[in-house]
């Protein structure tokens, strides 16, 4: 709520954002962290509920709403995992080029690839006994929460203050 009352209400007023910087982040991370992979039709109607709202609202479609990238992350995540937690190299490249795409894909989904990221944290906590996870998920885990609260400072351009905040939230 912090998020969006800065948004519409307060835009000037950054605080709200850092506070609001907090909340979405959590259901990236859960998405990635629940047992259950499924696509329920209370997704996707949701989806289309929000999306009808902005097109009789008249606002931009794009970036796709956060339940479009739940349903993205479901249906992404846990192969992107399974492929990048085999090995180093691979789960270095899959995070740099999640990390790079970010920017650009926050124009098509909100958070974009970041959100990934955020997805696979979830994934890395939950899985962190198995053997091929075990190996990477601290420094993982600790590269998302600093890449992705940095991409957030530089998004929003937060003072040094409002940026330890973010960085620690």
């Amino acid at each position: 709520f912090a998020d969006h009352i800065g948004a519409f209400f307060y835009p000037d007023e950054l605080w709200w954002r850092v506070v609001g910087r907090f909340g979405l982040p959590v259901w990236f991370f859960l998405a990635g962290y629940s047992k259950s992979l499924s696509v329920g039709s209370s997704l996707w109607v949701g989806v289309a509920i929000l999306i009808g709202a902005n097109i009789l609202l008249g606002q931009n479609l794009l970036p796709f709403n956060a339940l479009a990238t739940v349903i993205i992350i479901r249906l992404v995540v846990p192969k992107l995992c399974e492929f990048s937690f085999k090995n180093r190299e691979r789960l270095l490249l899959v995070f740099l080029t999640l990390f790079f795409l970010g920017f650009p894909t926050n124009n098509i989904f909100e958070y974009g690839t970041f959100a990934f990221l955020l997805a696979m944290f979830g994934y890395a906590i939950r899985h962190r006994e198995q053997a091929e996870v075990k190996r990477f998920y601290k420094i993982f885990c600790l590269a998302v929460a600093i890449f992705v609260s940095g991409g957030q400072i530089v998004q929003f351009d937060f003072s040094t203050l409002q940026s330890i905040v973010c960085l620690l939230g």
